[in-house]
């Protein structure tokens, strides 16, 4: 969301001379992202990549990928059913995880609890 809202870039399709001309990345990282290009020449970045761009743009959210506590949780993630695994994951860690991602979205949105607010259904 982040880099899509903040600096027009699509994570599913990162376009490098944006990168190099509009950002003004140093040669050398712009080359890091021109290797990460598929066989149909797309460069579609995983959640840990897009951290990494963010700190290459120098946004203070890119730090975020030098949080442990968000990279345990993450990797918990990643090995539950609820994403790329078969371990179930416990109650406490899914209130731990939803509590930082919505201390992440709280830092990262404009308005972020007004937004919630606004989509909250109407009450009868």
């Amino acid at each position: 969301y982040r880099l899509k809202d903040r600096y027009g870039i699509d994570p599913s399709n990162v376009d490098t001379w944006k990168l190099k001309v509009d950002f003004g990345l140093d040669e050398k990282i712009v080359e890091e992202y021109e290797n990460m290009r598929d066989g149909n020449g797309i460069i579609k970045l995983t959640l840990s990549l897009d951290f990494k761009l963010l700190k290459d743009l120098k946004d203070e959210i890119g730090d975020l990928k030098e949080d442990k506590e968000l990279l345990d949780l993450l990797s918990k993630r990643n090995s539950s059913i609820l994403a790329h695994g078969l371990e179930p994951i416990d109650e406490k860690t899914a209130k731990r995880f939803y509590e930082k991602v919505l201390e992440i979205a709280r830092r990262s949105i404009k308005d972020f609890n007004k937004k919630i607010e606004w989509s909250e259904f109407p009450k009868l």
